[in-house]
């Protein structure tokens, strides 16, 4: 009877993490954030794509100076695509009390409200959904390789 019990409990328990895992989340706005390092520029870069319906941003930026900022369009497509894949985001974790190092943090909002909160480093584990969710962001941004080079080469020369 009791291996009843606990045998029912654990499939209770994992019904009610694989549900609040795929809670639809409802947003009108993503932030992602990434940031390389503690280092010191012109090797430090950090940037910020924010996300709504209709249009992104993104913000690339040394400790303290905003090196570019350019605005793009989004297609209703991806963000809808976004919108599907958004319940089966990685739930939030802990994170090891490293010093310094390379992180990412993801949020999602709705009506200026915070409704989710990632934040990773590369070394993270994280599931395929949420490295698609993201993978979906930064390839929004047209050129984003191409722009990060040129925030560097602007701190480059601005360090000379």
């Amino acid at each position: 009877m009791r291996l009843l019990i606990t045998l029912l409990l654990c499939i209770l328990f994992s019904f009610a993490i694989n549900h609040s895992m795929a809670q639809n989340k409802n947003f009108d706005k993503i932030i992602y954030h990434y940031t390389d390092a503690t280092v010191p520029p012109p090797q430090h870069i950090n940037y910020i794509i924010s996300i709504n319906i209709k249009e992104g941003n993104i913000v690339i930026s040394d400790y303290n100076t905003v090196l570019l900022n350019q605005k793009f369009k989004i297609e209703k497509d991806l963000f809808n695509n976004l919108e599907k894949n958004s319940p089966y985001l990685e739930q939030p974790k802990q994170l090891d009390k490293g010093v310094g190092g390379a992180y990412y943090s993801l949020q999602l909002f709705s009506k200026n409200k915070e409704i989710y909160s990632f934040l990773g480093q590369p070394s993270t584990k994280i599931n395929q959904k949420t490295q698609e969710f993201i993978t979906m962001i930064k390839s929004s941004v047209p050129n984003l390789e191409r722009l990060l080079l040129k925030a560097r080469a602007i701190e480059k020369n601005k360090i000379k």
